[in-house]
């Protein structure tokens, strides 16, 4: 996955399995924000990285459009995280959201990036 979807990818998650809304996304590497809106409304991902300047949206679990990478991913609710594919990457990747911290494992890099999501 490329680094600057995870942060959208992060809160996408964190509002799939909180079942709330965000506006930004700390990311833990590089040490700062980043404004994100976020939110799962009946079945649907909305969701705007305004650094960016790229949408993200779409039915779930597997019609959601990367408007910055031009491709799909899918995101689902397994076991309290959310498991998912990234079609631009041609790789999964897993979150494990608990609170407002998520840790996403990227498939493609080996390696996990944490975040923390606000409102």
């Amino acid at each position: 996955m490329k680094a600057q979807s995870r942060p959208a990818v992060a809160a996408i998650a964190a509002a799939l399995a909180n079942g709330k809304a965000y506006g930004a996304v700390y990311d833990h590497a590089a040490g700062g924000y980043v404004r994100i809106t976020a939110r799962v409304v009946q079945g649907r991902v909305e969701a705007y990285d305004h650094q960016g300047a790229f949408a993200i949206g779409g039915p779930l679990p597997d019609r959601v459009f990367n408007h910055g990478e031009q491709a799909y991913l899918t995101f689902g609710l397994v076991e309290g995280r959310v498991e998912g594919f990234d079609y631009k990457s041609n790789a999964h990747y897993s979150a494990t959201v608990t609170g407002d911290r998520v840790d996403l494992y990227d498939y493609e890099t080996r390696a996990y990036h944490q975040f923390s999501v606000a409102d």
